[in-house]
């Protein structure tokens, strides 16, 4: 799974707008307007239920506000703890992420040698990306509604997800050339 850069994940997403009370902040030089919230939020329980955590240390309800260049999500210093990226760079891929809404072919993956769009079914849906190594943007997507989550995988959970959804999505799966 290690070359694996991009994968759909299917999850029930039955609502795509969610209230979310804290504070809206601008993030990442204004690129998104964030809101964050807590593991516990009722709103997004039965989203959560279905991702493979055994403990989520961040959750971002994410507005895209501009274009997205390229980046990588997770690099040693966005985290308080170096154990959590560690735990993330050996279980690569393990960003999820929910697009509520959007275009299904706006996020773009550089796999080693060129930027390929990386396709979803539909949207709403979930993917998961690979977090450390995968350089990744999003052109022409104002408005884009994203939910973002970062912690500690249940690896066996995270595994069994991934397989199965290889299986049913592996023609859109991104892989490192």
């Amino acid at each position: 799974m290690k070359d694996l850069l991009f994968l759909p994940i299917e999850i029930k997403i039955d609502k795509t707008i969610f209230d979310i009370s804290n504070p809206l902040h601008k993030t990442f030089q204004g690129i998104w307007n964030t809101r964050l919230v807590e593991s516990n939020n009722p709103e997004i329980k039965s989203l959560i239920d279905q991702l493979p955590f055994s403990s989520i240390s961040l959750i971002k309800y994410n507005t895209q506000a501009v274009d997205v260049p390229p980046h990588i999500d997770v690099q040693p210093e966005y985290v308080k703890n170096q154990d959590e990226y560690q735990h993330i760079k050996k279980n690569e891929p393990a960003g999820y992420r929910i697009v509520l809404c959007g275009n299904i072919d706006k996020l773009e993956v550089f796999d080693g040698k060129e930027w390929k769009i990386a396709h979803l079914p539909s949207c709403p849906f979930a993917y998961v990306l690979n977090s450390t190594t995968a350089k990744h943007r999003i052109i022409g997507e104002i408005g884009r509604t994203t939910l973002y989550f970062r912690g500690f995988l249940d690896v066996e959970k995270h595994q069994i997800l991934i397989k199965k959804n290889l299986e049913k999505y592996g023609n859109y799966a991104i892989y490192h050339q």
